[in-house]
């Protein structure tokens, strides 16, 4: 029903960040004009693909009422992005069918047949350094640990081709901690990703990514680390 969309790492500093993503050998695109940005992109040719985001602290207050009207889910995972410390942070997940899905009415059905609590359906935009308008839209499920669900982008967003001078060509496998009683719901979400790889624990949180085509691993606090 769904598949990995992308990774979500959370930076104290968006330019910061760009730049030592940059001297790592990543090309990275922009969500927005640089002056404007608080987010930005690593894609690959297939896979899911990696946002890099700073949530400013005025962003909580501003956004906080808002999330309030969406529903109890979304008011739990605004609390999740605007306490968690810079590093790996959450998990998007996307409709996996072949052709572009936009609405996600369909899958609000779904889920709450499957009695998972979800949000209301929140619209997102953005402009792109190009001028370019992208629409989305996406849902917050609670509780918070799972992954959340968004639409395919509109336009499409992923380059035809992608080329990382580090030679880092995708991800092969993300390790997800996630507590037994939380098993079930993921099973439904997205069980059969090819890339998401649960492994039960007591705390829940992104363990490691591994990429393909390079030699480390990215940590928390944006550090390099080598693969054994």
């Amino acid at each position: 029903m769904l598949k990995s969309s992308h990774i979500l790492y959370k930076v104290d500093n968006i330019k910061t960040a760009v730049t030592k993503l940059i001297d790592m050998g990543f090309d990275v695109q922009w969500g927005k004009a640089p002056e404007k940005a608080h987010n930005a992109h690593i894609w690959f040719d297939k896979g899911p693909f990696i946002e890099f985001f700073q949530l400013p602290t005025y962003a909580y207050y501003l956004f906080y009422p808002f999330v309030l009207l969406k529903g109890k889910a979304a008011k739990e995972r605004w609390n999740k992005w605007a306490k968690h410390p810079e590093g790996w942070c959450d998990i998007a997940i996307e409709p996996a069918d072949k052709e572009n899905v936009f609405d996600l009415s369909k899958y609000q059905d779904i889920l709450q047949k499957n009695k998972l609590s979800c949000s209301k359906i929140i619209p997102g935009k953005r402009i792109k350094p190009n001028g370019e308008l992208v629409k989305y839209s996406f849902m917050l499920l609670a509780p918070e640990q799972l992954p959340f669900l968004v639409s395919h982008y509109d336009p499409p967003q992923r380059p035809k081709s992608t080329l990382h001078p580090n030679g880092v060509t995708g991800i092969k496998s993300l390790e997800f901690k996630l507590q037994e009683s939380q098993l079930r719901s993921f099973d439904i979400l997205c069980g059969n990703d090819p890339f998401i790889q649960p492994i039960p624990a007591n705390k829940t949180g992104i363990e490691n990514v591994v990429f393909t085509g390079g030699d480390f691993k990215l940590g928390n606090g944006l550090q390099k680390i080598q693969n054994n």
